[in-house]
């Protein structure tokens, strides 16, 4: 049986932690503010997610790693 991968495989590091802290309901201007990053860098990564993970919402998001 084929070991099942892990979504967030696919992310980087920061964007990986940006994604956690989207999943644990932070917004993005929550999270530019605990990173000390722009809100633009934030809300660019957020959309890369989405990208790399296929998914349009961070509840798709939430059901692709439940799912795995």
């Amino acid at each position: 049986m084929p070991v099942e991968n892990n979504p967030l495989d696919v992310l980087s590091t920061n964007e990986r932690q940006i994604a956690g802290f989207l999943l644990e309901g932070m917004s993005v201007s929550e999270i530019s503010k605990r990173l000390s990053i722009s809100y633009h860098e934030v809300a660019e990564t957020s959309k890369q997610i989405k990208r790399l993970l296929n998914v349009s919402t961070i509840a798709e998001m939430r059901n692709l790693i439940s799912s795995r």
